[in-house]
């Protein structure tokens, strides 16, 4: 029952992804799943140069530090509020297992799984203190990765106006990422409005 589910929901092809996750890439018959490899990979294969995702080793490091953080420490803090079928490992994760529970087992807030999104979101603020993008002067996929997952945290009710670099970061890549809408914000509008069902 949980794979047919999970096939209508996803729409995910088996035959491409063995761990039936979205997102997956087809990109002319290249296969590719988890969303911060599909975002590497992209900007290698269609960039106009290495300005998002830099060669140089210590950016490169700086790039890929950002990228594990949302990947292993912030992104599963907000996957605590609220576990689905997403690649992950610390804030997206937190704000997912926060969310889930509210929208798909219709339980109240729980407020020590929102205290780790909070944490997680102080420590991208502490981050920032430094530098205008997440792994340092200029923007790079990291702050892609990070961006989709702050999307995610405000559409499930965190006030980030709490973390004041990490807001400032946002409206900043808000601005200047091209796509940001079409990325980020329908998709987390659709988790805003069952989050928001939910509470009811």
């Amino acid at each position: 029952m949980g794979k047919v589910r999970h096939t209508r929901i996803l729409g995910v092809d088996f035959q491409l992804n063995p761990l039936h996750t979205i997102p997956t890439l087809n990109d002319k018959g290249f296969i590719l799943w988890e969303s911060r490899a599909i975002l590497q990979y992209l900007t290698d294969r269609y960039g106009k140069d290495d300005t998002l995702n830099p060669k140089i080793p210590k950016r490169s490091g700086m790039v890929n530090q950002i990228l594990y953080f949302d990947a292993c420490t912030l992104f599963p803090r907000i996957l605590q509020y609220f576990i689905l079928y997403f690649d992950a490992c610390t804030l997206f994760p937190r704000i997912l297992q926060y969310f889930y529970p509210i929208v798909f087992q219709h339980q109240p807030p729980d407020p020590d799984k929102a205290e780790k999104v909070e944490e997680a979101l102080g420590h991208l603020n502490a981050f920032l203190d430094k530098h205008p993008w997440v792994a340092g002067p200029y923007m790079t996929v990291a702050d892609f990765a990070i961006a989709a997952t702050i999307a995610t945290a405000k559409a499930v009710q965190f006030d980030i106006s709490k973390h004041p670099n990490v807001e400032s970061w946002y409206n900043r890549a808000k601005k200047t990422m091209s796509g940001f809408e079409e990325i980020n914000e329908k998709g987390a509008a659709m988790m805003e409005e069952m989050f928001k069902k939910s509470l009811e």
